[in-house]
């Protein structure tokens, strides 16, 4: 009978939890206004929410096959010379007066060339150039003075790193943080991209030129000292009127001399006709080699290279959420409003009920 009555008792209760909140519908719907102005005005009170967008691109070495073109004219530059003009190749690579990509073998010039390619993208200067020269963001640090421009673009800059190659990831990562327009940092990193290539570009070929240059000339100042060396051979054998190669005569003579001839010293013995015809063909060399390989370098440099491989149009872009001064969402701000109408009528009745209770008892 006790536990009916408690049943009865609940469901009384129930109902009259109900009636109240009926009866008390329209101050919970004014609280659930008020909580969502209140919360509106908290929102636009907030300073405007910095989306930070964070880019990827992987970036690797090019294929071998690339790189074949180059193959003469590097079998060139690396062929061992002696230091004919007073100039070592070696000495000056050694020295760092030269500094040049090039290598023995094309198998290893990919990965040389992306090494050269993320040192260059890594000293930042073609990203501060890229920085310097976008619109919007000159416009926004031009008021600042040349020292706090610098600062903030090496700030910029400093949002800008790459991963190395690990055993999970075969490749070289680009990572780049960005907090101003989306557009303006997929514009950033492909024109800083662009500009990086074209300068290892030049500069490749640069180094290419200057070191087929002084190749070339040592091989020519080399004819020049030998032609000089000739001269003062023919000179000797026309004095001595040795008109023919007379070294062979010395040479089967010399087992009844009691001295030595060093015929390679004395070359005035070969006769100052063999020198003279010596001298005319050094002279008259045009150096088609030579031609070959600067046309051939030529030739190469209008031809297309893929030097690096990535595609910007893999570019990752992924915005990293920010916690601080997030705005309260509308849904969860009528809700909280509801909620908080329903305790304020259900509460305040309850006293009201207890207060005419005592009243009465």
């Amino acid at each position: 009978m006790k536990k009916k009555f408690q049943t009865f008792k609940d469901e009384v209760n129930l109902f009259q939890l109900f009636i109240s909140i009926w009866d008390g519908k329209i101050k919970i719907i004014l609280i659930t206004i008020i909580s969502v102005l209140v919360g509106v005005v908290y929102n636009n009170s907030l300073p405007e929410q910095i989306k930070t967008f964070k880019y990827s691109l992987k970036i690797n070495s090019s294929t071998n096959s690339e790189f074949i073109k180059f193959v003469p004219i590097y079998n060139f530059l690396n062929t061992a010379e002696s230091d004919l003009t007073g100039i070592s190749l070696t000495g000056l690579k050694e020295s760092g007066a030269i500094t040049p990509i090039a290598t023995d073998s094309p198998k290893l010039l990919n990965e040389k060339i992306l090494d050269k390619f993320i040192q260059e993208l890594m000293d930042f200067e073609e990203l501060i150039f890229t920085l310097k020269t976008n619109e919007k963001i000159s416009k926004k640090i031009s008021e600042f003075s040349n020292k706090d421009q610098e600062r903030i673009l090496f700030n910029y800059a400093k949002l800008f790193s790459i991963n190395m190659p690990t055993r999970k990831v075969s490749s070289h990562i680009l990572n780049f943080l960005w907090n101003e327009d989306k557009d303006v940092g997929r514009e950033i990193i492909e024109k800083t991209l662009n500009l990086t290539l074209n300068n290892l570009i030049k500069e490749f070929y640069k180094e290419l030129d200057d070191l087929l240059r002084i190749k070339i000339n040592a091989v020519i100042n080399q004819d020049k000292r030998q032609v000089a060396y000739l001269l003062e051979q023919s000179a000797i054998a026309k004095e001595l009127n040795i008109a023919d190669n007379q070294a062979e005569n010395i040479i089967s003579s010399q087992s009844n001399v009691s001295f030595n001839i060093n015929t390679t010293e004395a070359y005035y013995l070969r006769g100052y006709k063999a020198i003279d015809m010596e001298i005319k063909l050094i002279e008259g060399r045009k150096y088609e080699f030579f031609q070959y390989l600067q046309k051939e370098l030529e030739f190469i440099k209008k031809e297309e290279t893929r030097w690096v491989d990535y595609n910007i149009y893999l570019l990752e872009s992924n915005q990293i959420p920010n916690k601080k001064n997030t705005p309260i969402n509308l849904k969860i701000l009528i809700a909280a409003g509801l909620l908080a109408g329903i305790l304020f009528v259900v509460i305040s009745d309850a006293l009201i009920f207890h207060i005419n209770r005592r009243k009465k008892g």
